[in-house]
């Protein structure tokens, strides 16, 4: 798949409660064949995950409580 490898991939949120020391709460936000996913902040507690997924646009609204 020369060319395509960076199509091979899940797009995830995976947050942290304690600075980074561990690790939880996957979010899935795009399943394979995903790639090129960008994040923008909208707020202090919400942000927009923006992916290429199957060759069409997908976008997901996450909030951090």
């Amino acid at each position: 798949m020369e060319g395509r490898w960076h199509r091979n991939a899940f797009v995830k949120i995976i947050t942290s409660a304690d600075m980074g020391k561990t690790w939880g709460n996957q979010l899935i936000i795009a399943e394979m064949p995903a790639a090129w996913a960008g994040l923008l902040p909208l707020s202090d507690t919400s942000l927009l995950v923006v992916c290429d997924h199957d060759d069409r646009v997908q976008a997901q609204q996450v909030t951090l409580s």
